[in-house]
Formats: structure tokens, C-alpha cells, sequence
């Protein structure tokens, strides 16, 4: 038997002390808000910014909800891509959509503009999301 230390891979890992159920909590909600505030208050702008173009406000949430669905559609799909094609293409597709889709956010006008840069974007999303899921 030799004396060398054990291999890290091998070695055991310290113990960790187990979070209190209130220190379990606010953490959660810790990383619950600083994950959800910031898009609550694009989602304002970005419906703020629909109405200053002209939508209504069933339109801007009516093409906003696109982005939803297409995410939702295309999710098992893009995961297939991913599997199938590799990483790399489908984040350089990923990429591809989202570029195309701030460029359609920022040249719309109308409702149909908003509804194809809000398609483009949860194409982008599903894309993305497949990428990192695989």
C-alpha cells in the first residue's frame, strides 16, 4: 500500500450543511424574483411599446402570445435538430433567428410585423432551448 493521497476523483467530498427550511425559502424567492422581475418589466415596455405603434391592446397581446405557441409547437422538433445535426448548427440557427427577429421587432408597424418578429422569436427561443437541453 502506498502512502499518495487518494485520487480527487475518488477522495471524499465534504459534507454540506443542509439550509433551514426559512434560509430554503428565501433563497427560492431570491432566485424566483431576480429571475422573473427584470422580464415582468420588458413585458410592460415591450406592450407599451406596441401601443405606441398603434396596436390595440388585444392585438400587442395577441401577437406577443405568438411567441408562446411557437415555442410550445416547436420545442420536441428543435430538440430532434439538436440530436440530430449537433450543437453548434443549431446554435448558429438559434442566432440566425434572433438577429431576424430584432430586426423585425424593430421595423414593425403593424400587427402582422409584430405577430412574424414575435413568431421569429420563439423559433429563436425553441432553437436556443434545444441547444442547451441536449
Amino acid at each position: 500500500m502506498s502512502d499518495s493521497p487518494l485520487p480527487e476523483e475518488v477522495a471524499p467530498r465534504p459534507s454540506r450543511r443542509a439550509l433551514s427550511p426559512t434560509a430554503a425559502r428565501r433563497v427560492f424567492l431570491t432566485l424566483t424574483a431576480t429571475r422573473w422581475l427584470p422580464i415582468g418589466f420588458v413585458v410592460g415596455l415591450f406592450t407599451l411599446w406596441q401601443l405606441e405603434r398603434g396596436l390595440t391592446l388585444t392585438q400587442a397581446l395577441t401577437a406577443s402570445s405568438v411567441m408562446g405557441v411557437a415555442v410550445l409547437a416547436l420545442e420536441l422538433p428543435t430538440s430532434g435538430f439538436a440530436d440530430a445535426l449537433g450543437r453548434r448548427p443549431v446554435l448558429i440557427t438559434a442566432a440566425v433567428a434572433n438577429v431576424a427577429s430584432m430586426v423585425a421587432l424593430l421595423l414593425a408597424h403593424s400587427f402582422a410585423a409584430f405577430v412574424l418578429a414575435s413568431l421569429l422569436t420563439g423559433i429563436f427561443r425553441a432553437l436556443d432551448s434545444a441547444r442547451i437541453h441536449r
